[in-house]
């Protein structure tokens, strides 16, 4: 990736896909400051933001990567260079598919995947109704219902309990 963009995906991605710990250090403090455009100590290229996410759907949404496109259509035609390394480190590490990551992890995801629109375009993707409170993709009715997501979590954790956890066949490789 070049400049700035992506990163929080690709760490997320490497986290949850490949087996990844996050560990809690007491005393630590980690921190974002998002600024605007007229506070920042250097310039951010929009088309370079959208670059780095299309090289990161590119790895990791594979057969998925339509919905990308959906909601980035600028980023269609863009050159992507020096593709091949990163998928082979992506194959090194054997990390869980996307459908994986749909089924076990982001099951707002999978059920909104077919119903995500975008505000800010014409034709089939726009967004028709009120968006989702704090969403951009997703109109209000369209949304995931809070009985379904917790019945889904909760059938989702008990196949992990069956089966000795969420990357249980990970562990075994590790120990």
């Amino acid at each position: 990736m070049l400049e700035w963009g992506g990163d929080h995906f690709e760490l997320t991605m490497k986290v949850w896909r490949c087996g990844g710990l996050i560990e809690i250090v007491p005393c630590s403090r980690i921190g974002h400051l998002f600024r605007d455009p007229e506070h920042r100590p250097y310039p951010v290229e929009v088309n370079q933001v959208v670059a780095n996410y299309n090289r990161l759907a590119n790895i990791w949404l594979k057969d998925h990567l339509e919905y990308f496109y959906r909601m980035k259509p600028e980023a269609r035609g863009m050159q992507l260079e020096g593709m091949e390394a990163l998928h082979e480190h992506h194959a090194e590490l054997q990390c869980k598919s996307m459908a994986w990551y749909l089924d076990n992890i982001d099951h707002e995801m999978k059920y909104e995947m077919d119903k995500i629109c975008h505000p800010f375009v014409n034709g089939k993707d726009k967004c028709k109704g009120a968006l989702a409170p704090g969403r951009f993709t997703i109109t209000r009715e369209s949304q995931m219902p809070r009985d379904v997501y917790i019945r889904t979590r909760a059938e989702v954790e008990a196949g992990w309990n069956e089966s000795g956890g969420m990357h249980a066949d990970l562990k075994k490789d590790r120990s």
